[in-house]
């Protein structure tokens, strides 16, 4: 007899599908800005529009998702939507900060990015609104179809994973926090023992260091987000003018990268 389903499973159904979204949305920013290769304002709207797209995609999965469970299950459908939009509300807050511009005072960019961030923030209302009186009909989203069997080995976690032809081992980061930040501080340490003119540089090195001191100070901090400013801050690093970045600075950055899971 198969067991009914209870919150927690559709919790944990939905996480899935925010995972996979913030994947995406990591992706898409990161493939902006290597394609197009711009800094100041051209790269923030870019950035910004990239991540909208997989973040307006994600919406629509977990309502969709969450029109499953209501119409197929016997939960309560007000828990359900209850549970769902405060998913939500963090996947917008995530999705903000990986598009890796949250910190553009600088650049005299402030008000555009909150005028587009606070567009995250209408469209899930709006989604909401139009979920609650019916006047969308989201898709029901794929299902998750393997069954993970999980070992762990210091901050590496193995998953064997099942239920389809070619089956494949794989294996998840699990973040160590406090490494990380011990990490970060050896960066910005050796990176205060130096001079660099580039202003341009500072400021995006500055705002990749403030993405990742935001994720890290979160009970939940995203790996994805975490990755994607690990190697924009390697990047950026490597690019400054040769002669000026000293050993120690790239070998913390590298070990900063590592921290996150990165080769």
């Amino acid at each position: 007899m198969f067991a009914k389903p209870t919150l927690d499973d559709f919790l944990n159904r939905i996480d899935w599908h925010i995972d996979k979204a913030l994947d995406r949305v990591g992706k898409a920013v990161a493939d902006a800005a290597q394609h197009n290769a711009l800094y100041g304002s051209r790269r923030t709207t870019l950035s910004i529009d990239a991540a909208r797209t997989e973040f307006e995609a994600g919406i629509e999965t977990v309502l969709g998702e969450l029109k499953r469970a209501i119409c197929d299950t016997l939960l309560e459908p007000e828990v359900l939507r209850e549970q769902a939009e405060q998913r939500l509300k963090k996947f917008t807050e995530d999705a903000k900060a990986a598009t890796q511009v949250s910190d553009m005072s600088a650049r005299g960019m402030a008000d555009h990015v909150k005028k587009e961030f606070d567009s995250f923030d209408n469209h899930l209302s709006f989604a909401l609104r139009q979920f609650d009186v019916g006047f969308t009909d989201p898709p029901e989203p794929e299902v998750p179809q393997m069954t993970n069997n999980s070992i762990t080995v210091g901050n590496m976690t193995g998953n064997i994973q099942q239920g389809s032809p070619g089956a494949s081992q794989s294996f998840e980061f699990k973040l160590n926090v406090e490494v990380a930040r011990t990490a970060l501080h050896a960066f910005e340490t050796e990176l205060s023992k130096i001079v660099i003119d580039d202003r341009t540089r500072l400021d995006e090195l500055a705002a990749d260091v403030a993405t990742i001191k935001a994720q890290l100070s979160k009970s939940s901090p995203s790996l994805t987000i975490l990755q994607e400013a690990g190697k924009s801050l390697r990047k950026i690093t490597e690019r400054v003018v040769a002669g000026v970045v000293t050993s120690p600075v790239l070998k913390a950055v590298v070990a900063l990268g590592t921290a996150f899971g990165l080769d």
